[in-house]
């Protein structure tokens, strides 16, 4: 499973626990408000146990965890 295909997977059935909710890949989650601040949390937690990165508290903007693609990016820049 590619991030994207497993970003938008843990979104859907573990923080909104709805698998039928359509995420696209570019849509605000943060602003406009898909996930709130927990889920944001339990995202963060999801890829650093998927990825095997420590992600720091200076990194959790909105830049890098407002949508499924500024998350991809961030994890490839982590991890490469």
């Amino acid at each position: 499973m590619d991030v994207k295909a497993g970003l938008i997977d843990f979104l859907r059935n573990e923080v909104l626990e709805d698998a039928s909710f359509e995420i696209n890949e570019q849509d605000q989650l943060l602003s406009e408000g898909i996930i709130d601040s927990l889920g944001l949390m339990r995202t963060i937690r999801f890829i650093e146990k998927a990825y095997d990165i420590s992600i720091s508290f200076e990194d959790i903007t909105l830049e890098n965890f407002n949508s499924i693609i500024s998350i991809q990016d961030y994890i490839n820049k982590v991890i490469n």
